[in-house]
């Protein structure tokens, strides 16, 4: 169900943020959903800093463009890279922060947070059996090649399908996606033939990822973690193991010294420091 909020566009961001700033001195820290506020909430000053939802990254950069347009000081923005980079389309924009991966989510699995959750969650034994945490989440990423290779060709246009709408996971076994099994569940309103899926099967090996951090999207990667330890790497159960499980406990996972290794800090610091504006804890300033 779509929520009001949803169905505002950037003009009603910018509003939002010019209404605020006649009660509110301190600076604003434009993000793209609830998910980064409770990933980043914990080291942030909300009595000097203001928390704006702008419900997606487009909705973001074009806000964040139109504050820079009428000289709107007191903002930063905090914006998933996506392909962009690997495209070379990131858009340099003042007062906006990326991702140093592809998203957020993958900048928090690539912190000890990933580690520490293994940790408690995996069996052991399993584990062991892969290799050290380093490798298990490499070949997590690895194993979501060729799903990262469909995304970015559809970002392309090379195919047009609305994989945000595909149960992908019923294709993933022992970290391997099955290319074959993808493809047709991809397909399979069309009913393809089997020269249908070789095509597509064709395209996805032409985009395989040259770079797995910046092709990897975090939600993929905790989905798939989350099959992996029903099984893989642990025997837990769904219900532990749901996407949104996964990336709640990797956000409680992060600590403060997995923040301060994190782009986005040093980002956020050179940004308050060169403004005079504090929107850090004390401690982290």
């Amino acid at each position: 169900m779509t929520s009001i909020e949803q169905l505002l566009d950037a003009d009603d961001v910018v509003a939002e943020i010019r209404m605020e700033r006649q009660a509110f001195n301190g600076a604003f820290i434009l993000i793209e959903g609830s998910s980064d506020a409770r990933r980043f909430e914990q080291f942030l000053d909300l009595d000097c800093a203001s928390l704006v939802n702008c419900w997606g990254r487009s909705k973001l950069l074009i806000a964040s463009g139109k504050l820079n347009s009428a000289g709107f000081t007191g903002f930063v923005a905090l914006a998933d890279a996506d392909f962009d980079r690997i495209r070379g389309t990131l858009e340099n924009i003042d007062n906006v922060i990326y991702s140093d991966n592809h998203d957020f989510e993958i900048d928090t699995v690539r912190t000890s947070a990933f580690e520490k959750y293994l940790r408690e969650v995996g069996n052991i034994t399993l584990c062991n059996d892969i290799g050290e945490h380093d490798v298990i989440r490499t070949r997590i990423a690895e194993a979501l090649a060729p799903l990262s290779a469909a995304r970015f060709a559809n970002i392309l246009g090379v195919i047009n399908y609305k994989l945000s709408e595909i149960n992908w996971l019923p294709c993933l076994a022992n970290l391997q996606i099955n290319k074959e099994k993808l493809a047709f569940t991809i397909l399979k309103r069309e009913s393809p033939d089997r020269e249908r899926i070789a095509a597509l099967v064709d395209i996805i090996d032409r985009h395989m990822p040259s770079d797995l951090w910046q092709s990897t999207n975090g939600h993929d990667f905790c989905a798939a973690l989350g099959v992996s330890l029903r099984g893989t790497l642990a025997d837990r159960k769904h219900p532990q193991t749901t996407q949104d499980e996964v990336e709640r406990h990797l956000r409680l996972a992060l600590s403060e010294a997995d923040f301060r290794n994190m782009g986005v800090y040093r980002s956020l610091k050179r940004w308050q420091s060169d403004r005079d504006i504090r929107i850090l804890t004390e401690h982290l300033c």
